[in-house]
């Protein structure tokens, strides 16, 4: 059976989201009544009453035991609503009191000391979360800065990879590919629309794939008939190269950044 008992103990009138407010609670307790009469007469209300809603707000409460009941927390018209139909001796004498515990908090709630405290509650709330969100950016930031510090020597390596002065020619790449020869390889770029060969007998990159640093260009320095001559080729970057093995469909040889650097970064 349901009783008055509970663990929490409100006070006549409370301030909640800065209304006033009282419980079923501590009408029942109040009026000497069953608080299951005093539910039961609020759900009446609820059902045949018209614009009522906003006047109770159902919630719970621990009992004795520790399980949660229901109870309603209203404001001064829904009291007046609920309590128009108490009677008895001192029905009158109850309401008064309830009705003037309303009056003075209402007049607490827009009195100038209040709301200069309520302001300066508030002001110390939301520096409290400023202060826990600086936190917790610091905490994010000092986690970046310590991943950073293990990623980028990672990063720098594979920059120092793929800047690196190393170019390999048609027939070293052909090689990579297994292909035949370095013509079988220009011939299938030349059919997918990669490279072409222009009048100068130099192989260069279509418009879509230039300019992306696949290809540079190597001079070789050479002797004919007495005289030192020089010709300009093009050849394959280490980017290049990558982008060879993924339109050909053969893997590369992975870089192992484990074997030149120190363990310690890879835990």
């Amino acid at each position: 059976m349901e009783s008055n008992t509970t663990t929490i103990a409100l006070p006549l009138v409370f301030e909640k989201d800065g209304s006033v407010m009282t419980s079923s609670l501590n009408v029942a307790r109040e009026f000497n009544k069953e608080h299951k009469i005093v539910i039961r007469s609020i759900k009446e209300l609820l059902t045949s009453a018209q614009n009522c809603t906003d006047l109770f707000q159902e919630t719970t409460y621990p009992d004795s035991y520790g399980r949660n009941q229901i109870m309603y927390l209203m404001n001064r018209d829904g009291f007046t609503l609920l309590a128009m139909g108490f009677t008895g001796e001192r029905a009158l004498e109850f309401k008064m009191k309830f009705l003037q515990a309303f009056s003075t908090m209402e007049k607490m709630l827009t009195s100038d000391d209040y709301i200069l405290m309520r302001s300066q509650q508030i002001l110390q709330e939301r520096n409290k979360l400023l202060q826990q969100k600086v936190q917790m950016l610091e905490g994010r930031t000092s986690l970046l800065e310590q991943q950073n510090e293990i990623l980028a020597p990672k990063a720098q390596y594979t920059d120092d990879v793929l800047q690196a002065g190393g170019t390999y020619t048609h027939s070293e790449m052909a090689k990579e590919l297994n292909l035949r020869s370095w013509k079988v390889l220009v011939d299938e770029l030349k059919r997918r629309g990669i490279m072409f060969k222009d009048q100068g007998g130099r192989y260069l990159l279509y418009a879509d794939f230039s300019g992306k640093g696949y290809t540079t260009t190597r001079t070789n320095t050479f002797t004919y008939n007495g005289t030192t001559r020089t010709s300009v080729i093009t050849v394959w970057t280490e980017q290049g190269r990558m982008f060879l093995h993924d339109k050909f469909k053969v893997p590369m040889q992975p870089i192992d950044a484990a074997d030149v650097m120190p363990k310690e970064l890879f835990a």
